[in-house]
């Protein structure tokens, strides 16, 4: 890696607003001419469009240096590092001003649509690289920044056709907008913050206004203005979401679209609870199928985050959608580490966790694990307790097929009576908490308890499972006989209910 350039991130929950604040999130637009176009001087040794498009182009056809070929040649399939390696070989291009090498691999990612193996854009990468002067975990300085906004400049003045150029100097000023804006709240921003974070916006405005006479818009200039549009100048909501449909209409399946107006309709910005989760739902249904999941994936992963406002999002929707990425994209590292965290830490799913923890193998993502046993500690509760959640899964789809057949309604209201009497014994001698909560039981074919589960806290909980087990243990018979014998039969109970009639 090229430390003297960037140190690979480290924080274990990387913020989304910081990442949309900063301008991580956005990219640009690239030239659709030849080079010979552009510098007639350099057509003999400069590679054109067609030859950049073609299906057979490869690193050569740019000449990359063999350092910087290796560097955009990784795969997130087998290396958690091959993005961090691609910005870094794209900051280094840069920074030694490969002007020629750069609008070349920016126009093959942009003709060919190329992905790493997950489904990540590498056109997305590209851009993230020049966005910034430094990546993180580091903090440019104002110094970094003016010189990297030098550096664009001179590539703008050297290629003066090239949209690549322009808009990566757009994508700049929004960052550099928000150094000088802060990522506090509102009211802690100085006046001169204000200022400058309005200037430098408007900058940006001018640059990607002007990016889009030079060639066609492509995705990158879309997702830039909708940046713009959204949590730069704050446009209005029907104004932002004209943009995102035109957007989407241009590259439907570019989820970054969609990634940043699902963060604008959340309560901080422009939405109300719950806005931001029903627009990930929309979209993906309008997309529908594979695609429209592997779409709702992208969204979700993104936008779930460890506070109190994190956006609500359907679980089984979110693995549904991971596995319809790997599906059509194969498979990757970084999604293997997003989806097992958020199955530890949020979902409580070690099923989830443990179909994938054991394929990470050591290449642990730094950005999203505190460290390393913080990943290995996970991966061994996930192991231990995958078999466990298995067998409540299955007992749960057995007592909902049951509950499904006109015997088994009958049953459960006959053995609904019972049971509750055992609850209110219970609520009655330990007293309860008001919590809804859900009981498993499995009764014999005599009417005895076989098994038994109770999902509840507190002392009256103890105190049922106290005398369920009892009663097992002595072949005892409290309910009536069921459809067959080991019938898994599942009751949703709300311990209001009791407390009211203990009152009484």
């Amino acid at each position: 890696m090229r430390k003297a350039v960037c140190w690979k991130a480290g924080r274990r929950h990387p913020s989304l607003a910081f990442a949309v604040a900063c301008g991580l999130l956005l990219l640009t637009v690239m030239a659709c001419h030849s080079w010979s176009q552009e510098n007639p001087a350099s057509a003999a040794s400069a590679p054109t469009l067609s030859t950049v498009v073609a299906s057979s182009w490869s690193p050569k056809d740019c000449n990359f240096s063999a350092e910087d070929a290796a560097g955009i040649s990784r795969d997130l399939d087998t290396d958690i590092d091959a993005s961090t390696e691609l910005m870094e070989t794209v900051q280094h291009m840069l920074v030694s001003e490969s002007f020629d090498q750069l609008e070349c691999l920016a126009a093959h990612y942009r003709t060919s649509k190329e992905k790493f193996s997950g489904g990540v854009w590498k056109l997305h990468t590209f851009y993230l690289a020049l966005s910034k002067p430094v990546l993180d975990p580091q903090h440019p300085t104002e110094q970094d920044w003016l010189d990297h906004i030098a550096t664009l400049k001179r590539w703008t003045v050297s290629k003066p056709n090239s949209l690549t150029a322009r808009v990566a100097l757009s994508k700049t000023y929004i960052g550099y907008a928000w150094a000088a804006r802060g990522n506090g709240n509102s009211d802690s921003v100085t006046g001169s913050g204000w200022k400058l974070f309005g200037e430098r916006l408007d900058r940006a405005s001018d640059l990607l206004n002007s990016a889009s006479t030079v060639a066609p818009k492509d995705a990158e200039w879309y997702f830039t203005m909708l940046q713009l549009a959204t949590t730069g100048q704050t446009w209005d909501l029907p104004k932002a979401r004209a943009v995102f449909e035109e957007a989407y209409n241009f590259e439907p399946k570019y989820f970054y679209y969609g990634r940043q107006f699902r963060y604008y309709l959340e309560p901080k910005w422009a939405g109300e609870e719950g806005d931001s989760a029903r627009f990930s739902t929309e979209i993906a249904d309008r997309i529908g199928g594979d695609e429209g999941d592997a779409y709702y994936y992208r969204l979700a992963v993104d936008g779930i985050c460890d506070c109190e406002d994190s956006p609500k999002f359907d679980w089984q929707r979110v693995v549904r959608g991971f596995k319809a990425t790997e599906k059509l994209y194969g498979p990757s590292l970084i999604d293997m580490n997003a989806i097992a965290y958020l199955a530890s830490y949020n979902y409580i799913d070690p099923i989830m966790a443990n179909e994938v923890m054991p394929r990470i193998g050591e290449q642990w993502d730094k950005n999203k694990w505190e460290n390393e046993k913080a990943f290995q500690d996970t991966r061994d509760w996930a192991a231990k307790a995958a078999p466990v959640a298995a067998k409540a899964k299955a007992v749960a789809a057995e007592a909902d097929a049951n509950e499904k057949t006109p015997a088994g309604a009958s049953y459960k209201s006959s053995f609904e009576k019972k049971y509750k009497q055992l609850v209110q014994e219970c609520v009655r001698s330990e007293g309860a908490p008001a919590d809804k909560f859900e009981t498993y039981t499995s009764v014999s074919e005599t009417g005895s308890v076989e098994d038994m589960k109770v999902y509840w806290n507190g002392q009256a909980a103890i105190c049922i499972y106290s005398k369920l087990k009892t009663a097992r243990d002595n072949h005892s018979v409290l309910f009536p006989k069921p459809p067959h014998g080991s019938y898994w039969i599942k009751l949703a109970l709300d311990a209001g209910e009791f407390l009211t009639t203990a009152s009484k």
